[in-house]
């Protein structure tokens, strides 16, 4: 699984866009991408890809990624 995710990551530093945002997150810069039953969340700009988070996909996304005020 490791190798899959790790092969995902490099897709996405190839092609960032490919990730869509979520209903159920706020925060539109957070970007998602599915790996079998994982998420990747991630944020990136014109000169960098950050990983936000690698969470089993059943998790409460919208509570591990809500605005704190």
């Amino acid at each position: 699984m490791a190798d899959k995710l790790d092969a995902a990551i490099r897709g996405l530093i190839e092609m960032p866009g490919k990730g869509h945002t979520r209903a159920d997150v706020t925060d539109k810069s957070y970007r998602f991408w599915s790996v079998y039953s994982y998420v990747i969340a991630y944020r990136y700009d014109d000169e960098s890809l950050t990983v936000v988070r690698v969470v089993h996909g059943r998790r409460n996304l919208r509570r591990l990624f809500r605005r704190k005020t």
